[in-house]
């Protein structure tokens, strides 16, 4: 049974602690004794309650706010002389939730962001704590700023404690932290205690039952570890944990493009449940990686109030940071009433992997999840030492494989070039057992866009979302497959799906607008486009299908403008140049013209899609040369070409018989509009 009840919570935790046990185990172990029994001591004398041990962390329970702060004081008193390690306070008045001896809620969260700003050896206090404690003329407080916490609604008013032997905060600490600040970073001391302190009030029951509960979203990794040259690993560890837990096929699990937006997000926990559509938040925070990693996440469940259903904290080699993955997971799952089945535990990866090996992997994965052309470089390289540390790491060769599938889909290199070196990755992916469906979405693709091999591209596809039924990116690919194919109604089920899973995942969006632009539903197109655009001012894929969508409908000064700002995004400056000045001398048709001319240039020295150069000149209306052209991308097999059965940007050139000889060699069919 879950009740509330005014008491406060102690929760504690050495940060550090991996990296001594690592350097000096036994003074590790020494460390961690000496801040127990001070701990316990302190405990006792001020009415305080022992919950429970988490990791190298203690949670406790007080009677008042009072007891609380005096506990703290003489927590840090003692360690300030007998102990070499720092010790962080929080305290907040909050309300929390008992149950089965743990504690959840929003008075936990608080304090353990206070905690996490908190100086060494210093004790940071909320508001309420404040109000509770300032007659006291024994205890002295100073205000700081009003912070804004992570998924917290709203700025929490903040003090520190002030004592002689207590460290005094920074002015530029203070400014840091301020509310007014965009960006802050969390530094922690190499040996961190941390205390954080919460009052309870009143008492309530859970609402609704676990078993109700049916999809999860796994927010970016916070990292607190104090290192900024982490975040590139944060990424890659995001993506992996993300995976790991739509493993469990019952759940509906948010793809990383949906939940990557709140790596910086002040969204309080419904909020972004509610853009996700989801009944529950796993939030991951990093303290320590290096040969070691240090996890702690939370399990919260959004409505009908923000309530935490537990909090585990897990610290491992980095060699075994898979075994973290399958815990949470399984976590994930009882608390969910979700029985994972043998076949599902099975799929789960439990093997010790090779450290060297899977960091490279990860800081990969980062790299390639920045999606520009430099970092798809960075990550290539990654993948590849990956792959050289250890010739059996399936992994690695996975992430090969999408290095050359991103490549592709981008234009950096040709389909000729990139397709063998996707097949070549994933053949080895799966002899070595990986069977997972990132393997199969990729072969899908490829067959797709790479090889036109339609029979093979539709049973991977299929294959894909048997194993993953909620991908909805995967459904928005498969869409547009069955739109080439002319199934038509088929692909309308297939994005119908892939809204309701996702309706705020970009990519899925701007997808869903070039479907609308091959239906030739131009009002319903141009209307979801803008609302991407608006959301996402950069997208490339949404600000080639509105360009599209204006020269369709004839609005070729609304089209011209799209078509500067794309360029200007891929920086094709010489592009927008000719643009401005082709269009001044002889129309939206000669600017087209011109720009098509450029990239022929550009052909010498860069690779640069055929299909882009036909494009133009059917905008131009230069029919022979746009057939010439397309006739070129047929040969190089460019990704783009399986579109010419359905994008209606030919319909002025469809019917010359060259134009439906290509389609006939790609065994495709138009239909005639």
């Amino acid at each position: 049974m879950a009740k509330r009840q005014l008491a406060a919570i102690m929760f504690t935790d050495i940060a550090g602690y991996t990296a001594m046990m690592g350097t000096d185990e036994e003074g590790a172990l020494d460390t961690l004794r000496k801040s127990r029994e001070i701990q316990k001591t302190a405990i006792e004398k001020n009415n305080g309650k022992w919950l429970k041990e988490m990791g190298d962390g203690v949670l406790a329970q007080f009677n008042s706010a009072f007891d609380a702060v005096s506990c703290a004081l003489a927590i840090q008193k003692r360690a300030h002389t007998e102990l070499t390690a720092k010790i962080r306070i929080g305290i907040h008045l909050g309300d929390i939730t008992l149950e089965n001896n743990d504690v959840f809620g929003d008075g936990v969260n608080i304090a353990s962001r206070l905690q996490a700003l908190a100086d060494p050896g210093g004790i940071y206090v909320s508001e309420s704590i404040h109000q509770a404690i300032h007659a006291n003329p024994a205890i002295h407080t100073k205000y700081l700023a009003d912070v804004r916490l992570k998924n917290v609604s709203r700025p929490v008013r903040t003090y520190c404690l002030v004592e002689e032997w207590l460290p005094a905060p920074q002015v530029s600490k203070i400014k840091k932290i301020d509310t007014s600040s965009v960006k802050r970073k969390l530094i922690l001391p190499i040996t961190t205690l941390i205390v954080i302190i919460a009052a309870l009030i009143g008492w309530y029951m859970k609402s609704q039952a676990n078993a109700s509960m049916t999809s999860v979203a796994v927010l970016p990794i916070t990292n607190i570890s104090g290192d900024s040259t982490n975040n590139i690993l944060m990424a890659g560890l995001h993506s992996e944990l993300r995976d790991q837990i739509a493993s469990i096929r019952s759940l509906r699990v948010p793809s990383r493009t949906s939940t990557s937006k709140y790596i910086n997000n002040n969204k309080s926990i419904p909020e972004i449940a509610l853009e996700l559509g989801v009944d529950v938040i796993l939030e991951p925070d990093i303290y320590e990686i290096g040969d070691s990693i240090k996890i702690n996440v939370r399990l919260i469940k959004a409505f009908p109030e923000e309530h935490q259903l537990w909090s585990y904290s897990y610290n491992r080699a980095m060699g075994n940071v898979v075994s973290i993955y399958v815990d949470i997971a399984k976590a994930i799952a009882q608390e969910m009433n979700i029985d994972l089945g043998s076949d599902l535990v099975a799929s789960l990866p439990k093997e010790q992997v090779n450290t060297d090996a899977y960091k490279t992997y990860i800081e990969g994965l980062g790299y390639l999840y920045q999606a520009t052309p430099g970092s798809i470089d960075q990550a290539l390289n990654y993948f590849n030492r990956s792959a050289e540390i250890d010739s059996n790491y399936a992994p690695a060769y996975v992430g090969l494989a999408m290095v050359w599938g991103f490549r592709m889909q981008m234009g950096i290199v040709s389909t000729l070039d990139a397709a063998p070196h996707v097949k070549k990755a994933t053949s080895k992916a799966l002899s070595l057992g990986s069977d997972n469906p990132e393997i199969h979405f990729l072969l899908a693709t490829t067959n797709t866009w790479g090889y036109w091999n339609w029979d093979e591209a539709d049973k991977e596809f299929k294959t894909t979302l048997e194993m993953d039924p909620t991908n909805a990116e995967a459904r928005a690919y498969y869409a547009h497959y069955l739109n080439i194919m002319q199934r038509g109604e088929e692909a309308t089920i297939q994005m119908d799906k892939a809204l309701q899973l996702e309706s705020n995942n970009w990519l899925v969006q701007a997808l869903y607008g070039m479907y609308l632009n091959h239906t030739r539903l131009y009002d319903k197109a141009l209307t979801r486009l803008k609302n991407t655009l608006k959301n996402d001012p950069g997208n490339l894929i949404a600000l080639a299908a509105l360009w599209t969508i204006y020269h369709n409908t004839g609005k070729y000064d609304e089209a011209l403008e799209t078509a500067k700002i794309l360029y200007t995004e891929k920086r094709e400056y010489r592009a927008v140049e000719i643009l401005i000045t082709g269009n001044q001398q002889g129309g939206y048709e000669n600017a087209m013209e011109g720009v098509a001319e450029v990239f022929i240039a550009k052909m010498d020295t860069t690779f640069v899609t055929p299909w882009q150069i036909a494009t133009l000149y059917t905008r131009a209306d230069n029919r022979e040369k746009a057939v010439d052209w397309l006739e070129k991308a047929y040969d190089a097999h460019d990704a783009n070409m399986p579109y010419i059965s359905c994008d209606p940007i030919f319909d002025k050139i469809a019917d010359l018989p060259r134009f439906q000889t290509i389609l006939s060699k790609m065994n495709l069919k138009r239909t005639v509009k």
